[in-house]
């Protein structure tokens, strides 16, 4: 649904999956690659690529000195999709109607990764039991 209100967020808590558990983490890495290459058109691409490289980057060096695997493992696989994230990508924008600089408008800067670790902290402390 769209929300009335343009400045609505969602947010999803992991209630199937566990806050933090390595499944979560493992399927937001690849799930994150996939939706780059399939669904940022290309010149939204090439405008957010630092970033994008940058934040990978850190969470990577992250994953590696927390022993967090699956932020890795994540990343690989969609790696070896590839070749058929390409494919679909092909397909995907053949289709786009929205114009890019609607797109654009849509678009939010990632928060820093330091704000992300802070969040998942004071969420995991709201979820904790006997809070």
């Amino acid at each position: 649904l769209l929300s009335a209100e343009p400045r609505a967020r969602a947010m999803v808590y992991s209630a199937s999956g566990g806050q933090g558990s390595p499944f979560k983490e493992r399927l937001l890495a690849r799930n994150r690659v996939r939706v780059i290459v399939r669904c940022l058109p290309g010149p939204l691409l090439r405008e957010c690529l630092p970033a994008i490289v940058a934040y990978d980057t850190l969470a990577l060096a992250y994953a590696v000195l927390k022993r967090r695997p699956a932020i890795v493992a994540g990343r690989r696989a969609a790696l070896r999709e590839l070749p058929q994230l390409i494919a679909q990508r092909q397909q995907i924008q053949s289709r786009r109607s929205a114009p890019i600089h609607t797109l654009q408008r849509w678009l939010e800067p990632a928060p820093k990764p330091l704000t992300n670790l802070a969040n998942a902290r004071r969420l995991k402390a709201l979820l904790s039991p006997g809070t």
